[in-house]
């Protein structure tokens, strides 16, 4: 016999087994629309290329009860908070839905969207000489990145469902590179690179699964990347030495 706990403290008699060890599913839901177009323009030996997209990304993470080994049901609640005897409201994981009994095939835990919002500018330029092809190129985009709780966790109750606020990024880069001709099958190459990109979800949120608090002072990432190459190409052998360089920030 368990005696189901309430908020308002009494208790619901069930013959049902409670459930201390389960095996679960984490559901990433997926979802991604795109727009792109390019246009391209040659002039003589200037070859002109520009273009734009846009993405609107959605990725809804939840939990799924995939075996109760035997058990009945399964409490929708942070076992961890439990155990420590804190305020039965406080180890709710749904406070719409307080102590639910969680079957197999049902969401629990947390259930959360993240959500990107993405627009880019770009272009490049690529002249070609008889010795040595050069080219450069530009891009500038923004990013605006939010997420959508769908249950009020009992730790965090004003702050855990509906949307967070939403933060903006913009971005740019720029890269260019050189190849000089040394004969028909040697060649030496540079490359240099150096843009920013929005940091990923889960350095911009204190704890995203269950709230929607922004960690301070988050900024772009920042990337400075170079390379130099000597390509040989033979009809039985090609040859390819690289020094590369990368910095993250």
């Amino acid at each position: 016999l368990y005696t189901l706990p309430s908020q308002l403290g009494q208790g619901i008699n069930t013959t049902e087994t409670r459930a201390r060890y389960i095996l679960e599913n984490k559901i990433e839901n997926l979802m991604n629309y795109g727009f792109n177009t390019v246009f391209n323009k040659r002039i003589k030996d200037l070859f002109v290329s520009v273009g734009a997209n846009a993405n609107i990304y959605k990725n809804r993470k939840y939990k799924v009860l995939e075996d109760l080994l035997g058990a009945s049901f399964w409490m929708d609640v942070d076992q961890f908070a439990e155990n420590l005897g804190v305020d039965e409201t406080f180890q709710q994981n749904d406070l719409d839905n307080p102590n639910r009994m969680v079957r197999e095939g049902e969401k629990f835990g947390y259930d959360y969207t993240i959500n990107v919002n993405r627009a880019e500018l770009w272009g490049q330029a690529e002249y070609t000489m008889k010795k040595v092809d050069v080219y450069v190129g530009l891009t500038v985009s923004n990013s605006s990145i939010w997420r959508e709780g769908h249950v009020a966790n009992g730790k965090f109750p004003t702050t855990s469902k509906g949307e967070s606020k939403k933060s903006n990024f913009l971005n740019y880069g720029v890269k260019g590179g050189v190849t000089y001709k040394i004969s028909g099958r040697h060649f030496l190459t540079a490359n240099g690179t150096y843009f920013t990109r929005t940091p990923e979800s889960n350095s911009i949120f204190v704890s995203q699964r269950v709230r929607n608090d922004l960690v301070n002072g988050v900024t772009n990432e920042e990337v400075i990347s170079a390379d130099v190459n000597y390509l040989a190409k033979f009809p039985t052998l090609k040859v390819r030495l690289t020094y590369y360089y990368t910095q993250i920030n």
